[in-house]
């Protein structure tokens, strides 16, 4: 279970507002009503006693989430439909371009999933997997990537997710897609160390 803590804030487009970092408590019961210290914050959604759906700023919450001593124990992780910036001169705000794509891979994630409507945006992704453990090697520094690496290499960890079969949309993006026909695809990475 997780407690929200009001000392964060994490940046939602271009305003701050307080939607709060997790405190991390394993002491809660499952049966605790009131694992919240007031209003749970619209960004952040209690799925199931031990899954939260979170909106936020990505680059704050991986920071946040790496400078908390606490275990967050972050099994998934879900990126689902981010903007693939397709112009060159956008390149490095392209996820795996981005200054905080080594914080991506050092969360203590087990498995990783992206969604896209673009499937070149997926391969780079997954090439840039590689590339960041052959970079952390050669540099004889703590590769975060490795874990990914084997997964990252096989052939079908990319999948075309079908237009044709009904699906239970889990964003706007995929129900627009699957409405108009047209195909989506998933990387899915899975540690090694799993």
């Amino acid at each position: 279970m997780a407690r929200l803590s009001r000392n964060s804030k994490f940046r939602h487009g271009n305003q701050y507002k307080s939607a709060s970092a997790f405190d991390y408590d394993k002491n809660l019961n499952d049966d605790s009503s009131s694992i919240y210290d007031g209003n749970i914050p619209p960004t952040v959604q209690q799925a199931a006693p031990n899954v939260f759906l979170v909106r936020a700023e990505l680059v704050d919450f991986w920071r946040l989430t790496l400078q908390d001593s606490r275990d967050w124990n972050i099994t998934h992780h879900f990126m689902l439909y981010p903007n693939p910036y397709p112009k060159k001169s956008r390149f490095k705000s392209r996820w795996y371009a981005h200054p905080s794509f080594p914080l991506l891979l050092q969360l203590d994630s087990n498995e990783f999933t992206i969604r896209s409507n673009w499937e070149g945006y997926l391969k780079e992704f997954r090439n840039s997997i590689v590339y960041a453990s052959e970079y952390y090697n050669n540099k004889k520094e703590q590769d975060f990537a490795a874990k990914f690496v084997e997964s990252a290499k096989r052939d079908d960890c990319i999948t075309k997710r079908s237009s044709d079969v009904q699906i239970m949309a889990w964003t706007n993006f995929e129900q627009k897609y699957h409405d108009i026909g047209e195909p989506t695809y998933e990387l899915q990475l899975t540690s090694k160390y799993k």
